[in-house]
């Protein structure tokens, strides 16, 4: 008798949490096909998002226009929310006008828009002023040798200047261009002063005394 008892109390806990369960995906179902409230099927729908060359034409037609927040484009049929400067998207404007921050146009921003662009586009006035170059993204290995250009220079701080405090002339010279290579104890050249014969002959008198 007991075990009949507790095989239907189990029996009815499995039969009300498959109902729970049955409810909870109805719900699930119910508020995925409704749309949210005061939002219009033909709203609920993302627009899509516009370049800012695309920003940049239609702001100029505004312009042209006299259009402003609050009017609705007559190209696409969007109410204009306001204008922004993408650089700076938390300032806000009320008439299209040229950005206070960059060299560009403000653009509008529509009702019903996510201001989440997929994609940035640069007008070509731009990329022309700001140098701006774009290339494919490839993956591959940095070459580790590096071609450069570069000047040689001696260091002048080792650079020593040499007189003869006596008249004479160059015999021979050995080093004939600046920055020429040498070699340590290399004559550089040969020298001929009078007053330096002189005083070698008397040396070598001496010494053959």
């Amino acid at each position: 008798m007991k075990q009949r008892m507790a095989l239907g109390i189990v029996g009815g806990a499995v039969a009300l949490v498959l109902a729970g369960v049955g409810v909870f995906e109805l719900g699930v179902q119910r508020g995925r096909s409704t749309p949210a409230h005061g939002t219009s099927a033909a709203t609920s729908q993302a627009a899509p998002a516009q370049s800012l060359v695309e920003g940049e034409e239609a702001t100029r037609r505004h312009m042209q226009a006299g259009l402003k927040a609050g009017d609705v484009d007559p190209i696409n049929g969007r109410r204009i929310l306001y204008y922004q400067d993408p650089m700076a998207p938390t300032q806000r404007f009320d008439r299209p006008a040229k950005s206070p921050f960059m060299d560009m146009l403000l653009v509008p921003i529509y009702e019903g828009a996510t201001g989440d662009q997929a994609n940035v586009a640069v007008s070509p006035r731009i990329r022309q002023n700001l140098g701006i170059r774009t290339a494919m993204v490839v993956e591959g290995t940095l070459a580790l040798q590096v071609s450069a250009v570069g000047a040689i220079a001696f260091n002048e701080r080792d650079q020593a200047v040499v007189q003869a405090r006596a008249s004479g002339y160059v015999e021979r010279l050995f080093v004939r261009a600046t920055l020429d290579a040498v070699a340590k104890g290399q004559p550089l050249a040969e020298l001929y002063v009078p007053d330096w014969v002189a005083a070698q002959e008397e040396y070598l008198s001496v010494r053959r005394m």
